[in-house]
């Protein structure tokens, strides 16, 4: 077989086609649902042509599922020596993340249409969302060895006492009006003394809260 026998590869992939196709994807997600949107509309917007989609995903679930991949929020990990201000600052940054109004678009759709689709889910809660609970998880556990925790405190209820109220916010603010914003100091404050170990006196008397 010669050299000219050899079948040339085809054109690559542009990336910034792949970009734009997927950022019109996840957009049309967010404000269509998946069911909603087209890959004719993701076509228009993204500025190519349907086989230029279809050479690249097959059908629409493909494009939803690469789409939803992607986009990862950046990861939050914070190891400053102290819990409190770990917790303080992750807080912080997840409240930005939670105020941008295509993560809450897309949450919202999400869980409306995970019914008999897991798979788009898994794919934007587990693959995308994750990662910043694991984060959260290793500094509960760099607390833990520390000493900054009572010894019985469950880290996946810490996780949820921490990240729950947040979230419950984000959702309860896009649809009530005038709700205060979420005080980040004010909540750990409130459950600080809650998580904190407990020390006991020389007599061995009943343990209190330092």
């Amino acid at each position: 077989m010669t050299e000219t026998d050899v079948r040339r590869p085809g054109r690559p992939r542009n990336a910034q086609a792949d970009s734009a196709i997927l950022d019109a994807a996840l957009h049309l997600i967010a404000q269509e649902g998946v069911h909603g949107m087209s890959v004719d509309e993701v076509a228009a917007r993204a500025g190519v042509s349907k086989t230029t989609i279809y050479r690249r995903w097959p059908n629409k679930d493909a494009l939803v599922i690469e789409a939803l991949t992607r986009f990862k929020p950046p990861l939050r990990s914070f190891d400053t020596g102290s819990l409190r201000s770990d917790i303080e600052r992750f807080l912080t940054s997840l409240q930005v993340m939670l105020n941008e109004p295509l993560i809450q678009m897309l949450t919202l759709r999400i869980l409306s249409e995970v019914v008999g689709r897991p798979e788009w889910s898994r794919v934007y809660f587990a693959d995308s969302i994750s990662p910043n609970f694991t984060a959260l998880s290793d500094m509960i556990d760099r607390a833990r060895a520390r000493g900054e925790l009572r010894a019985d405190a469950d880290t996946q209820l810490v996780m949820e006492i921490f990240s729950g109220p947040l979230v419950y916010h984000m959702l309860v603010a896009m649809f009530l009006t005038d709700v205060k914003p979420f005080d980040t100091k004010a909540f750990i404050d409130l459950v600080w003394d809650g998580l904190k170990p407990f020390r006991t006196d020389s007599s061995g008397a009943s343990p209190e809260n330092t």
